[in-house]
């Protein structure tokens, strides 16, 4: 710098070197000027800004030398004003030391060039010097080793950590700051940090950010980002603005810590509290020694206390009636405590004094060594309960007495339709069997004076009087198989199986019975033959007409019930009527084609209902039949 300049001047004021034109001022005394009486007031490093004796304009530097060594001396090194741009404070004043140096340094360098002959203010020079670098080099080293160990601590400090200048610009951050955002300190410096803006926060939030900072005012408060990947994160941010010694904010830096998991342990604690808040269900809480410290909502609704009633003032002895308090603290409490919980049935009183019942569990909440730490209580209303209850007795005492009265009605049917059942099989036979009676002797007594047609009308009356019988016989056994009592047996089905193949099979010499084997099944063994003997001789009735019948008989357990089929080869049916084949004399085919009465599915179907089963039909006009019913495993 042209107009620099290095004074060195002793305690009287004089001048013991200048550079440049040492030999001009060499041993010259200072007149009584601004900067001379400055440099020798001066006790510590100062700046000034004054002019100089060249009539220069400079900045000034000015440090005391020696001090230490008794020989108090004063440097002043000079930079001219029009070299320095911006305030003196923020340029001179920002390292004192380092500019002493400087002006040491190079006043060492220029005793040197100048040679001068005068070796002992020279010497003395020196030796002040050199102690005086000593000193500041120490200084110098001292300050560079706090400010590494600083920004080792702002690097490894566990919050993000960025700096940016007045405008906004990040010039530096830290390794948290990286691992918070995602962004890398290269991908981050030299950018804004609207690059963390998330959208949830709107344009006023920020304005209002930036007027406190602008303000030198410090900011803190959370903020929702976005990390580089996209996802969000709630940070807690302080903002604080630094100021330069002219009192203008240059930077702020901002300390940002990561809260997404708190906030979000906060907002499950306050969920569980409104939860535990809108519980219907009573909800109190109490300290270790059993003073109470919360109701919730339905708690205070029940007990008749205001909402901004103060819970410790409540007895727990006062909320119960004199037996439900006494089962509380003496049982239900120590219960707890030993335990961890402790339930039954209490009550409580409600306001008005009246006493309803509850259901309630008592908890103890331990620490880690054991003690309690607080106790809860979680209590069900049993009112409408206990109501339920009573009406629900009630209508058991009723139903029995309903079902007494039925079963004795359902007696009383019994014996009826035994009456009738006995009438049917007594009173109806016997005109039958007169009629039978007279015709065959008719047929065997008068048969030679019988043409052919009145022995043909005969014998028709004879055939219609078996056929009535026969219709009277399937018609008491339908209605047995309704009423009575069902055996609940293990039943080997494969047994009934062929006991009813044996029954039914002579009457068809030519059809092919092929059985399959059988699940077992539980339930009335007459009853089950008497479906196989109806299935089995249908099948054979119908597949009578084929070439070569063939009937086909199984079963197989599927899930919770056995299923069991009779298929044919015979004449089948239209499917349109299948449900209408179960009905009592109900029949697809006539008289003439196949003889039977159309009782025997009905029969098939009554007794699988009453086994909690189901029967079906499938078949085709031609193609065969196959009739099946299935039985629950557990009946």
């Amino acid at each position: 710098m042209a107009g620099a300049a290095v004074t060195l001047i002793d305690a009287r004021g004089e001048i013991l070197f200048r550079y440049p034109d040492a030999e001009r001022w060499l041993g010259q005394r200072l007149p009584d000027a601004v900067l001379v009486r400055a440099a020798l007031a001066s006790t510590r490093g100062t700046a000034v800004e004054a002019r100089g004796l060249d009539a220069v304009d400079r900045v000034y530097a000015l440090a005391p030398l020696g001090a230490e060594t008794g020989q108090v001396l004063r440097l002043a090194l000079g930079v001219a004003r029009s070299d320095i741009d911006g305030p003196v404070n923020e340029i001179v004043r920002r390292d004192l030391a380092a500019i002493t140096l400087l002006a040491v340094l190079t006043l060492a360098a220029a005793l040197l060039i100048a040679q001068r002959s005068v070796h002992a203010p020279a010497q003395r020079v020196l030796e002040v010097a050199h102690g005086e670098r000593e000193r500041v080099q120490a200084e110098l080293a001292l300050r560079e080793e706090r400010m590494q160990l600083q920004a080792a601590a702002l690097s490894a400090a566990a919050n993000g950590i960025v700096i940016t200048d007045r405008d906004g610009t990040i010039r530096w951050v830290n390794a948290a700051f990286s691992r918070l955002t995602g962004y890398s300190a290269d991908e981050a410096i030299g950018r804004n940090p609207r690059i963390l803006k998330s959208g949830q926060h709107d344009a006023a939030f920020y304005a209002g950010l930036y007027r406190t900072v602008l303000c030198g005012e410090v900011w803190r408060g959370e903020m929702v980002n976005r990390r580089k990947d996209g996802s969000r994160y709630t940070e807690d941010q302080t903002i604080t603005p630094v100021r330069s010694d002219s009192g203008e904010i240059t930077h702020f830096i901002a300390i940002k810590q990561d809260v997404s998991e708190r906030k979000t342990l906060q907002q499950q604690r306050e969920r569980l509290a409104a939860i535990v808040e809108a519980s219907p269900c009573f909800v109190a809480t109490a300290d270790a020694a059993g003073t109470v410290r919360y109701y919730n909502a339905a708690a205070r609704r029940m007990l008749g206390l205001a909402d901004d009633a103060d819970p410790a003032q409540v007895r727990i002895a006062d909320t119960h009636p004199a037996w439900a308090a006494e089962r509380v603290l003496g049982e239900g409490i120590p219960a707890a405590v030993r335990d961890g919980i402790w339930t039954g049935e209490t009550a409580f009183l409600a306001r008005d004094g009246r006493e309803f019942p509850v259901w309630q569990a008592i908890l103890a909440h331990k620490a880690a060594n054991g003690g309690v730490e607080f106790m809860s209580t979680i209590a069900l209303d049993l009112s409408s309960i206990k109501q339920a209850e009573s009406q629900l007795r009630n209508l058991n005492a009723e139903l029995e007495q309903r079902v007494a009265q039925r079963t004795r009605q359902i007696e009383t049917t019994n014996q009826e339709l035994e009456s009738f059942s006995y009438s049917v099989s007594h009173d109806l036979r016997a005109p039958l069997r007169a009629v039978d009676g007279y015709a065959r002797m008719l047929e065997e007594d008068y048969a030679a004076a019988l043409d052919q047609e009145a022995r043909r009308l005969i014998a028709v009356v004879r055939a219609e009087s078996g056929r009535m019988s026969a219709m009277i016989d399937d018609l008491l056994t339908f209605s047995r198989t309704g009423h009575g009592l069902i055996a609940n047996g293990p039943v080997d089905m494969m047994v009934a199986a062929r006991e009813a193949i044996a029954q039914t099979s002579p009457a068809y010499p030519a059809a092919c019975v092929v059985l399959e084997d059988l699940p077992d099944a539980p339930g009335d063994r007459m009853l089950l033959r008497q479906v196989w003997v109806n299935l089995i001789g249908n099948a054979l009735k119908y597949s009578s007409k084929a070439a070569a019948p063939r009937i086909e008989i199984g079963g197989r357990t599927d899930g919770a019930e056995n299923q069991y089929w009779v298929r044919d080869n015979g004449a089948g049916f239209d499917p349109r009527y299948a449900d209408q084949l179960f009905g009592v004399f109900r029949r697809l085919h006539g008289e003439t084609e196949f003889p039977g009465t159309g009782v025997g599915l009905a029969i098939v179907r009554r007794v699988v209902t009453r086994h909690g089963g189901r029967v079906w039909a499938e078949g085709k006009p031609g193609a065969g039949a196959c009739f099946g019913f299935a039985l629950p495993r557990g009946h």
